[in-house]
């Protein structure tokens, strides 16, 4: 964006140049100060819009609980103002434990299926457990039904029956094996035997 500063001054225009790859043959746009202006507030405002109406979605619930809560201790005695907040201080109390108690029990459940090398998509599944014993309880046998499952789909995988006795053959070829050991004990017998018949 270029601006002619004496131009600027006397016209009252602002002038925004595209950027030139070395053709000459576009226009030049011109805008006034007042549109440009009128430009900035109009998104400035489609901006505060949107941005005011995601908050008042957000909170338009909250302020209604908030609103009905004073209205309720407007209507109560000092005592009953000083029960009402005892008891709602009481409740943000016991949801912040059990918010607490939920983070614990996750980070266990995580490290016990990380030690039963188990995926940590389970994590939500045994976190509803409720309790850390049962979680590593449902983890180990969890993980000894996988390992028993993956063994017996490797066992089935690599099963092949075995040969039946005497059903080996070469395929009418003649073992070069016992052809050997048979020429050999041939040889042996017609040899003469040097101590007699013993």
């Amino acid at each position: 964006m270029k601006k002619d500063v004496g131009e600027a001054a006397m016209s009252d225009q602002t002038v925004i140049e595209p950027e030139n790859d070395g053709e000459d043959n576009k226009q030049e746009k011109l805008f006034t100060q007042a549109e440009v202006d009128a430009l900035i507030s109009k998104t400035a405002d489609k901006i505060e819009k949107t941005i005011g109406e995601r908050y008042e979605k957000m909170f338009a619930s909250k302020i209604e609980s908030v609103k009905e809560e004073a209205i309720q201790l407007a209507k109560m005695t000092e005592e009953e103002q000083q029960t009402a907040r005892m008891k709602a201080w009481e409740e943000r109390l016991s949801k912040q434990e059990a918010e607490l108690k939920k983070e614990r029990l996750t980070a266990q459940v995580r490290g016990i299926l990380a030690e039963q090398k188990l995926p940590m998509a389970l994590t939500d599944s045994l976190v509803m457990l409720g309790d850390a014993e049962k979680a590593k309880e449902k983890a180990e046998q969890l993980a000894k039904e996988y390992k028993e499952t993956l063994n017996e789909a490797i066992k089935a995988q690599f099963r092949s029956e075995p040969p039946k006795a005497g059903t080996a053959s070469l395929d009418n070829q003649v073992n070069p094996f016992a052809k050997e050991a048979n020429e050999k004990r041939k040889l042996r017998s017609d040899l003469p035997n040097p101590w007699g018949n013993i």
